[in-house]
């Protein structure tokens, strides 16, 4: 009677046990799937910033381009055109410091890089999980 009993209490602990198990192995699948969708979006927004950064930087780059050439050769004209100029000169100017502040080609492969870092958990997770 008593080694019943005691088997009775050993199979009582053993399942609190499994239960126990059970439920964390439960929370931490539930904390995965969550990481998981955190890193899709975060993916997703990095990928969005490189995006934006990229069109900054051509949509800055070009027009300094197409104004310095403007300036210089107007530069060459002996007329009242030198003010000109002289605007055109400053314009470039301030666009290339701008571009040369905000850097946007730079900020736009670094975005590219950590979207792609997401990318490469979320699909190695993916992977571990068959």
């Amino acid at each position: 009677m008593i080694i019943f009993r005691l088997t009775i209490e050993m199979a009582e602990k053993l399942n609190t046990t499994e239960k126990v198990v059970s439920q964390t192995k439960e929370e931490i699948i539930r904390e995965s799937e969550r990481i998981e969708e955190a890193t899709l979006y975060s993916a997703k927004g990095h990928f969005a910033a490189a995006h934006l950064w990229s069109v900054c930087h051509i949509w800055l780059g070009m027009p300094t381009s197409v104004l310095a050439a403007v300036a210089a050769a107007s530069a060459f004209l002996k007329s009242e055109k030198n003010m000109v100029a002289g605007l055109i000169s400053t314009l470039v100017a301030a666009l290339s410091a701008v571009t040369t502040f905000l850097n946007p080609n730079a900020r736009g492969a670094a975005h590219l890089k950590a979207g792609n870092s997401y990318d490469a958990f979320t699909t190695k997770r993916a992977f571990s999980e068959r």
